[in-house]
């Protein structure tokens, strides 16, 4: 599954300068290796246990752009190098399919300061990744590993991949770039059939070609990226979170993509990817990264709409505020402080009660164990 010769220039014109967006996808996989690589760690020393950790990129590119930018493979590498324990523990992989890609890559990531201190020498690989592609899991010898597959393309995010990818031992989790400009065009192509069966599986894939022939536009995008989202909290990991490139007030090019089988991946993740959104509407992040600066016309409350939604989805029940959010921010992009910050407006209504309440509490506090109570109305869809 080599890149056509358009797709080989286009692939070497891609490393010629960063772009903005490139930098903000880059800093939210180095971000969230960090924070993972610190959760995966203490709990490992919590069970006595040795930290292992491992970092694999399926597409890794040439580490630094041609304008000095550094890509995704080196600063992880530098993450790595820097902390003293993660250079005894941390095994990183790194495939590059483009043979001349990958040479400066490995010269990049081995250019980095203290990589000769790695106690696990990098294993840099130049093989073709396909649906069936699975030799890295061997390699990795079983560690919890966060994976980052990002190609060029999109015929490599195979379900039955990503699902191997993060199933196999504790501690797997995902990040992988979606590109939706070409799935969309892909969907209602004959010719795509076998890789949209590979990404959605074959149900899935036929039933949403025949969903999407008459939509344009920004419904046609909720649609497709609703269903590659169902499809990978059903069969690969049930915390999925994502994250928009866009300009502003158009439809979107990519999407990065996160997948976890643990919440506290997910709430870290929601966090990195709130903070590098381009744009807050009603305080609250949009997801969302555009290189312009176009103003929006209309400002949402939004903490007003996930108010509504809490009060509706959770009438009738008494649970802690950790409860509510770990509920609720299951397949919505909420951050813990947007929930608190509903539940807020809502005691100040009347509207539910928390115990300890408001006069008993620092001002703008509510803490993950206070108790709230719903009013029996309406509908549990939580539940259902």
């Amino acid at each position: 599954m080599k890149l056509s010769a358009e797709e080989q220039a286009r692939a070497e014109d891609f490393f010629k300068v960063q772009t903005a967006e490139s930098r903000v996808k880059t800093s939210i996989v180095e971000h969230f290796f960090v924070g993972w690589a610190r959760i995966i760690g203490n709990f490992q020393k919590k069970q006595g246990r040795a930290v292992s950790l491992a970092y694999a990129d399926l597409f890794a590119g040439r580490g630094v752009y041609e304008d000095g930018g550094e890509g995704t493979a080196v600063r992880v590498a530098r993450q790595v190098v820097g902390n003293d324990t993660w250079r005894e523990s941390t095994l990183m992989f790194f495939n590059e399919p483009d043979p001349k890609l990958h040479e400066v890559l490995k010269r990049s990531v081995l250019a980095v300061p203290r990589a000769s201190e790695l106690k696990h020498a990098p294993i840099f690989r130049n093989e073709v990744v396909a649906a069936d592609y699975r030799s890295c899991l061997s390699e990795l010898g079983g560690r919890p590993t966060l994976f980052f597959v990002d190609p060029f393309g999109y015929k490599e995010i195979a379900l039955g991949l990503l699902h191997d990818l993060v199933a196999d031992g504790f501690g797997n989790d995902l990040v992988f770039f979606f590109n939706y400009r070409r799935v969309n065009a892909a969907t209602s192509n004959s010719r795509f059939t076998k890789h949209m069966e590979e990404m959605f599986g074959a149900d899935r894939a036929a039933a949403l070609a025949a969903q999407v022939r008459p939509l344009r536009g920004f419904k046609r995008e909720q649609v497709i990226v609703e269903a590659i989202a169902s499809e990978v909290s059903s069969h690969v990991g049930k915390y999925v979170q994502r994250f928009r490139f866009a300009p502003r007030g158009k439809e979107a090019t990519h999407y990065l993509f996160f997948v976890s089988k643990h919440p506290k991946g997910h709430e870290l993740m929601t966090s990195i990817m709130g903070k590098r959104s381009s744009s807050n509407v009603g305080g609250v992040p949009t997801f969302e990264f555009s290189d312009t600066s176009t103003p929006l016309l209309f400002v949402v409350d939004e903490v007003e709409r996930h108010a509504d939604k809490i009060a509706e989805a959770f009438a009738g029940s008494e649970m802690t505020v950790d409860g509510i959010y770990s509920k609720y921010s299951v397949g919505r992009q909420v951050l813990r402080k947007t929930v608190k910050d509903a539940l807020r407006r809502l005691e100040s209504r009347d509207l539910i009660e928390v115990i300890p309440s408001a006069d008993l509490r620092r001002e703008g506090t509510l803490s993950d164990k206070a108790v709230v109570t719903f009013p029996a109305e309406g509908s549990n869809e939580l539940d259902e």
